[in-house]
């Protein structure tokens, strides 16, 4: 579910209240509603201490300072006790209210903040003695869920949405294939998928890289796949199994930079087979299988777009040689 769905599920839950019968309410009683919105960017204000008009251009809700351009173009600092708001209308434009359907968020309203983040999302607040809080959207002709919808829904600190993953470009080597470049996700279970299971990060070099393979793969039987090598160029250990070459952030694997990626792609881009010989298991680099031809060429065309970017499929003519 994306976070538009998301807050779209959740507003379907509220209370939807044709503004008319609002009206009527408060016509028949004034003095049991009072609107309760506090002043945010865009409010347009009078100004006690120089006398003049102006318009909210930011707030601070840490120190409750609000930064006011006044019609003569001065700009001011000033607390809410400095100026007032002067709504143009009782009532919102848009000819529905509505009120929240769940305690929680009528909690979350009056006691947590509610009323400054509503109002900051652009919504208009009313009070009622008896019934509580309604709210309207001041506004039409554009999108509601992109302006005010989905900033209530995060606002309002909730999770019900998938998040996005991040994304992180890697060597993936599999046993008997050339090595390939792909995209995947930097969280565990993308991870685990690739690899086919539990993972292991070890960290044979220099480089600031991992590489990521199965925990047990070895245990499990999988393919041997590549030789791990020390200084003195002798095999120290086999990785069984795919496994992942990437990068390192300060706390996160990340992508593997252009030049470590050209550079592990050639040191693994040889399958490599195992033999035990005198007692000793002895690595033999074998020639990649050759992809089918569409594959190849689709390949190629990606390496190309990469490095020379879009280009035209033929040179255009030159208006100078126009005839």
């Amino acid at each position: 579910m994306t976070k538009k769905e998301a807050a779209q599920k959740w507003v379907a839950e509220f209370n939807a209240i044709p503004q008319g019968m609002i009206e009527a309410l408060y016509k028949a009683d004034m003095d049991s509603w009072q609107e309760v919105t506090t002043p945010r960017a865009g409010d347009f204000v009078y100004h006690y201490p120089s006398g003049e008009s102006g318009t909210i251009e930011s707030v601070d809700r840490e120190t409750d300072e609000f930064r006011i351009e006044l019609d003569n173009g001065v700009t001011v600092i000033s607390t809410e006790d400095d100026f007032s708001t002067n709504p143009e209308t009782t009532f919102p434009m848009w000819g529905t209210m509505w009120s929240f359907g769940e305690a929680m968020d009528d909690y979350w309203l009056e006691h947590d903040g509610g009323i400054v983040a509503m109002s900051d999302c652009g919504f208009r607040l009313y009070e009622h003695d008896e019934f509580g809080y309604f709210f309207g959207i001041d506004g039409a002709g554009y999108n509601f869920y992109e302006h005010h919808w989905m900033p209530l829904y995060e606002a309002r600190g909730l999770q019900w949405h998938e998040k996005e993953v991040e994304k992180m470009t890697v060597l993936i080597v599999e046993p008997g294939k050339a090595p390939r470049e792909a995209e995947i996700g930097s969280g565990l279970e993308s991870l685990q998928k690739t690899v086919g299971g539990d993972i292991q990060a070890v960290y044979p070099y220099d480089e600031q890289v991992a590489l990521i393979c199965h925990e047990e793969g070895k245990i499990l039987g999988m393919p041997l796949n590549r030789a791990l090598y020390n200084e003195q160029g002798q095999l120290y250990d086999i990785v069984a199994g795919t496994f992942i070459v990437c990068g390192l952030s300060e706390d996160n694997f990340a992508s593997l930079s252009p030049e470590d990626m050209a550079k592990f792609k050639a040191q693994f881009h040889h399958p490599e087979v195992f033999a035990k010989i005198n007692g000793q298991i002895v690595a033999t680099k074998v020639a990649p299988p050759k992809l089918p031809l569409r594959e190849a060429l689709d390949q190629n065309a990606e390496r190309c777009k990469a490095e020379f970017g879009d280009q035209p499929s033929k040179p255009e003519k030159s208006k100078d040689l126009e005839v």
